[in-house]
């Protein structure tokens, strides 16, 4: 067994921190970090999991927990902490928050209502906009809530993410009052009897068990001390939602990553200011990164007076 290195005399590993980037990385509070292209987002994570792994900030048996939003950050993270803290890297666990909903589905499916309850062989299919609206063609609806018109005039992908996954769901089956929430529904009974569901879907499966079964909502508290989130600028509203449940008002110290000014899947539901919510919801002061070890002096220039047009109140890289 490797030896546990005193707080006080660890150093990062092949890399040189900035002092904010090294003041995060040996914290023990939660944390919002923002920076621009460059800038060792995703290394600051990896040093941060060595960090609490090497120096036993993170005892046996609890674990890191780290959430990305893509499958190659998720790798490489796990790469980097097993390259660099082999020996304790049991310990850490990294995801996509696809594959940490599924896996959590797939562990407690038990835990859901019976009408929510999947079956042993499903899959997980995209539900297109035009799947979406060819279901929404074949409904015939109650006629005191609206007309096979009131569907057709739907846009499948705004009625995925605003009826369908827009709201946690309920313990108990509910009675719609609208058209839309009566589709919703519908949705809902085929993709759980046909075993066809979408991540986001799978993610309010996952939430709903961890909001309405303790015992498995206190053991995922009970393992994981620490949470780090990479790409934070993309996570969505389902995304954020299962983290929210999941930690919010245990003693998880949470560490945030991403570029706020770099959201790119708004289309797939990003959230307008996950930083803002992350930052009240769980007391995680705001950091900036500045330094950019990717880019050529005169690229930073560029990006500096792009980011300038952006916010006039950014910090130069």
């Amino acid at each position: 067994m490797t030896r546990r290195i005193p707080a006080q005399e660890w150093i990062p590993q092949g890399v040189i921190l900035e002092p904010t980037a090294l003041a995060v990385a040996t914290s023990n509070a939660s944390a919002s970090v923002v920076a621009g292209p460059g800038a060792g987002k995703t290394e600051l994570l990896a040093q941060r999991a060595c960090y609490l792994l090497q120096t036993g900030t993170c005892p046996s048996p609890k674990r890191i927990l780290a959430i990305s939003f893509k499958r190659d950050a998720a790798r490489t993270l796990q790469d980097r902490v097993v390259r660099r803290a082999r020996e304790r890297s049991a310990h850490f666990e990294s995801y996509t928050f696809d594959g940490f909903a599924k896996g959590l589905v797939d562990r407690f499916v038990v835990c859901l209502p019976a009408h929510l309850r999947l079956p042993v062989e499903y899959r997980i299919v995209p539900w297109l906009k035009r799947d979406i609206e060819e279901f929404l063609r074949n409904l015939r609806p109650p006629a005191h809530l609206g007309t096979t018109h009131d569907l057709a005039a739907l846009d499948g992908s705004v009625f995925m993410r605003d009826v369908v996954v827009g709201q946690r769901l309920p313990k108990t089956p509910v009675t719609p009052s609208t058209v839309e929430e009566w589709a919703g529904i519908e949705v809902w009974k085929y993709s759980i009897k046909s075993g066809s569901l979408s991540f986001p879907m799978i993610g309010r499966l996952a939430e709903l068990i961890l909001r309405e079964s303790l015992q498995v909502l206190m053991a995922m508290r009970q393992t994981y001390a620490f949470v780090l989130l990479d790409e934070f600028q993309d996570t969505t509203h389902v995304q954020y939602e299962l983290t929210h449940t999941a930690f919010h008002g245990s003693s998880a110290v949470l560490t945030a990553v991403g570029d706020h000014k770099q959201r790119i899947m708004g289309w797939a539901m990003a959230l307008d200011d996950a930083f803002a919510r992350f930052e009240q919801d769980f007391s995680a002061p705001r950091r900036a990164l500045l330094m950019n070890y990717r880019s050529a002096p005169e690229l930073v220039r560029i990006q500096d007076f792009m980011i300038k047009a952006l916010d006039p109140n950014g910090a130069q890289p």
